[in-house]
């Protein structure tokens, strides 16, 4: 017998999860379904664009509708920052439409910018990959709001009083955390 600690949970965790016979937690149910105790209001959850992620979520009131983009640490936005300073004189045209952010997401910036980005990005792999797409969103496309045009099962963006709604091929209408008034709505919004 050993006196290391070991951790003991209850058959039932009062929130719908439960322990094996072992003591050990399953696995994770997805989203949808309805044992799911982790995200019972979850309704749909589903990539976007490389590692940008919707979630439409059930409320009391109607839907919400979240993206989840890469995260950075200090250091990198930092960089990001560096990056937005130096093209912020770029002659760079911002997408019109929807389809030409995504083409513009999938091609990349023009070669001559993309070399110029290509020498500020700095880090790991996955930090440049990172570094890459919120470079490409910000200077590139339309900032906040390329997953919306991203986003192909978003149909309408509608701008509310306070805040953006939208209507998904599923859901509508889902709030957003995006201002009624944000920057290029008119370019996302255009089919």
């Amino acid at each position: 017998m050993t006196d290391d600690p070991t951790l003991e949970l209850p058959d039932d965790q009062g929130n719908g999860a439960s322990t094996d016979d072992d003591g050990r937690v399953p696995p994770p149910i997805p989203p949808g379904d309805p044992d799911a105790w982790y995200a019972p209001d979850v309704r749909d959850h589903y990539t976007v664009h490389g590692d940008v992620v919707a979630t439409v979520a059930e409320t009391d009131d109607g839907f919400t509708y979240d993206v989840r983009e890469p995260s950075l640490t200090e250091g990198e936005e930092a960089i990001l920052d560096e990056i937005r300073e130096h093209f912020a004189a770029a002659n760079l045209r911002r997408p019109r439409t929807r389809e030409g952010t995504v083409s513009r997401m999938e091609t990349g910036l023009r070669p001559k910018y993309r070399a110029a980005l290509d020498g500020l990005l700095d880090g790991s792999p996955e930090t440049r990959r990172r570094l890459r797409y919120y470079s490409l969103r910000d200077v590139g496309c339309l900032g906040a709001v390329t997953p919306l045009a991203l986003d192909e099962r978003v149909e309408v963006a509608d701008p509310g009083d306070d805040q953006l709604s939208v209507h998904t091929t599923d859901f509508a209408p889902a709030e957003t955390a995006f201002p009624a008034d944000v920057q290029f709505l008119d370019r996302v919004d255009s089919f």
